[in-house]
């Protein structure tokens, strides 16, 4: 039987990849039979819940914002929240507007979804309360601003249609802003390969010219 100060036993790794944690750990959290009390501090809760309720609120505002958006752009008389936020847009404006808007419920999506693994796994540290904050408006912003360009024909990775109404518009929106992460580091991969890094033009710069 084990002492009260004996490690407490875990999971057995993934035999087919070590580092990587077996599924019985990440059904369990990493936590021994029996083991319920938090790993938090009260101090942390108060942070952690801050974050949650930012996130859920958020969502919740965004969700309603593309709800108007959907019965301006149908012309739905019905319980709109602002009847005249919309008037006057042409579709082309609704499209983008539910672009930028399902961009940020895909941002606070993913937000959400990495809050709660991090919280239950033991991840969770108030450093990342930065990265909580500014995802959904980096989701908005980076879904809205790949649609313009695929729009112009600039990025033609998917069909520029996604500007034509608000319905498809807030799937490629989500989309994008649910998997903002990899789009930016693919992003930034491209700009390497076409542009080069910092440090491949300093060197071209301080390099002699050849005789």
């Amino acid at each position: 039987m084990p002492s009260p100060t004996s490690p407490e036993p875990k999971a057995p790794p993934d035999p087919v990849n070590p580092r990587r944690p077996s599924r019985d750990e990440h059904l369990t959290d990493d936590r021994a039979p029996g083991q319920w009390a938090t790993r938090y501090v009260q101090g942390a809760w108060i942070q952690i819940v801050l974050e949650l309720g930012y996130l859920v609120v958020g969502l919740v505002l965004a969700l309603l914002l593309l709800y108007q958006i959907a019965v301006s752009a149908h012309s739905v008389n019905g319980p709109g929240l602002w009847p005249s936020a919309f008037d006057g847009a042409s579709r082309h404006t609704l499209a983008l507007g539910a672009v930028a808007v399902g961009g940020a419920c895909g941002g606070f999506a993913f937000a959400l979804k990495w809050l709660y693994h991090g919280v239950a796994h033991g991840w969770w540290n108030c450093d990342r309360i930065v990265w909580r904050l500014v995802v959904p408006l980096l989701s908005a912003t980076l879904a809205l601003f790949t649609a313009l360009m695929i729009g112009s024909g600039l990025i033609p990775i998917f069909s520029a249609k996604i500007t034509e109404g608000p319905r498809i518009g807030a799937a490629y929106g989500f989309f994008v802003g649910f998997f903002s992460d990899n789009l930016l580091a693919a992003l930034q991969k491209l700009a390497d390969q076409t542009l080069g890094t910092l440090g491949q033009v300093e060197g071209k710069q301080g390099k002699p010219p050849e005789t």
